[in-house]
């Protein structure tokens, strides 16, 4: 299956579906949420040129893709409770320099000494890590907090810390951007059926 004609498709919300796999996108994808399925590996993505939000919590996801690297403009990529393990899955994010918000809480990874140190010299853009401000974490070596608070201040929503909803549950919501783009979402109905809609904004 394929998506690929949907030429303005923008924002697709997949979540709690036990997926495996997913159809081949279309590049206008900006807004991609795929969280709690059951895919193994971070879905090919290549050919999203616009993506700039990738949300795949509770997976089963142990690597991050060197092709991830060609997604410089992403500032939230959420990979929270999957099974990376090691911090050589992490080196890959570094060239995702406008990353603001990364969670990797739940993974196995965050227990490495040098986690927080690792990540954030990848990563000097960053803002949120694992659900929480750096300006409200401690100094993995000194134990003062960091020195991002007037960054962290200024951040937009998308830098906003990845919450959980009841009983562990991603609370997701996908808004309207700018006059002109376009919103779309992929809802469930009433004792767990699905509908789906895909609604085209305005050109």
């Amino acid at each position: 299956p394929s998506l690929t004609g949907l030429e303005h498709l923008n924002s697709l919300v997949l979540s709690h579906n036990k997926l495996t796999s997913i159809p081949t996108l279309p590049s206008s994808i900006s807004k991609l949420s795929l969280s709690f399925n059951n895919l193994r590996s971070v879905p090919d993505i290549q050919n999203c040129h616009h993506l700039f939000e990738l949300r795949l919590n509770s997976n089963k996801i142990s690597d991050i893709p060197e092709a991830i690297q060609v997604h410089s403009q992403v500032v939230l990529l959420d990979l929270g409770n999957n099974r990376i393990k090691h911090l050589s899955n992490v080196d890959c994010v570094k060239h995702l320099k406008k990353l603001k918000n990364f969670n990797l809480q739940g993974c196995a990874v965050t227990e490495e000494e040098d986690y927080q140190e690792t990540v954030q010299s990848h990563l000097p853009s960053l803002v949120v890590l694992d659900g929480k401000r750096l300006s409200e974490r401690k100094s993995p070596k000194g134990g003062k907090e960091t020195s991002n608070s007037q960054e962290a201040r200024g951040t937009a929503s998308s830098s906003e810390p990845i919450k959980k909803g009841k009983k562990g549950e991603e609370s997701s919501a996908i808004k309207k951007g700018k006059k002109g783009e376009e919103s779309s979402a992929i809802k469930k109905g009433k004792k767990g059926e699905e509908s789906s809609a895909i609604k085209k904004g305005k050109k």
